[in-house]
């Protein structure tokens, strides 16, 4: 991919925005979504993305090793 062809999915929905094509669901905003963005480093959210799905996953193991819950 060529550099200026990669873009984050805000980016994307902020030139999206920007040129009418999208609609936001009521009480959503293109700058709270922004701000909520810019609230944590890349690296802080990839972090928390990751030990959510970690825990995630533990959830579905227990799930799967736990003999209630296969009746």
């Amino acid at each position: 991919y060529r550099h200026e062809d990669v873009k984050t999915p805000l980016a994307c929905l902020v030139e999206l925005s920007k040129k009418k094509l999208v609609r936001f669901k009521a009480g959503i905003r293109l700058k709270d979504l922004q701000a909520h963005a810019s609230a944590h480093t890349d690296l802080a959210a990839a972090r928390a993305m990751q030990k959510a799905k970690a825990d995630l996953f533990t959830q579905f193991n227990r799930s799967k090793s736990d003999p209630a819950r296969q009746a």
